[in-house]
């Protein structure tokens, strides 16, 4: 059975957020903060990236604290973004697939769901949502769909030995989930099915969702698939970047 390392690579963040969008209509009166990550999944056999963080002009724009463009931070693993081969996206979120750019040679692998809502939907064009994308990596997995470069996925599958994807909507229409084999047992990469991890432990989404009652669904899906509470690791939270061994600065092993 293939097993597999899990990176988390810190790109941007802390960001200060209110109690409230960490936890939905929760913690009015708390601060919060969060992290931005994508993450390497990787063994001897092969290298997987999840998400893509951001290139450089539209961490500017967005104004992103402490930012590191994702293609100089994978150096630090070793790897260099324009030999990658395989990039699954796990929804269209502008801080998740704003740097598909930076991956020239990719193939990725996204929802069905996820990129006919982004591609084609006019309510996403809408400002509510245009805020939550970016149009210019949109229109690049436009591209690279007509060159036969993205695999639009339209159910719960193994990708490669040791790696499926599952459906966990709610946060945007056809988020899912990474579903990795590690030496500590099955792993879930849920991204912003939950912000947090007290998300999970709470059964409490966040508070950016495209549908709730399929995010309450998601939370409970991805915990029953993970081998333990420990496994499950969500979109922002700066734990990820606190609590777990670091490999290299703004980098840790997750698993």
């Amino acid at each position: 059975m293939s097993r597999y390392e899990i990176f988390a690579l810190k790109y941007a963040g802390p960001v200060k957020k209110c109690g409230a969008h960490l936890m939905w209509q929760k913690d009015w009166d708390k601060a919060g903060a969060g992290n931005f990550y994508f993450w390497c999944v990787k063994n001897h056999e092969r290298t997987i990236i999840v998400d893509t963080g951001v290139a450089p002009a539209l961490a500017a724009k967005r104004g992103l604290p402490n930012f590191i463009d994702p293609a100089n931070l994978i150096t630090r693993l070793g790897l260099k973004a324009n030999s990658i081969e395989h990039v699954i996206i796990t929804h269209l979120h502008w801080d998740h697939a704003g740097g598909a750019k930076l991956f020239p040679r990719a193939v990725f692998y996204v929802n069905e769901k996820e990129y006919l809502f982004w591609a084609r939907d006019k309510a996403a064009l809408t400002p509510p949502f245009e805020f939550l994308s970016d149009k210019s990596s949109i229109n690049y997995l436009k591209g690279h769909k007509k060159r036969g470069r993205l695999v639009l996925v339209k159910k719960d599958q193994q990708l490669f030995p040791g790696i499926s994807v599952m459906a966990a909507p709610g946060h945007s229409p056809g988020l899912m989930a990474v579903v990795v084999n590690t030496q500590k047992g099955r792993a879930v990469i849920g991204s912003d099915a939950a912000y947090v991890f007290k998300n999970y432990e709470q059964n409490w989404p966040s508070d950016i969702m495209y549908n709730m009652a399929d995010s309450i669904r998601s939370l409970a899906r991805l915990q029953h698939q993970a081998s333990s509470p420990v496994l499950l690791f969500p979109g922002h939270d700066i734990k990820m970047a606190e609590d777990f061994p670091e490999v290299a600065n703004n980098i840790t092993r997750l698993a």
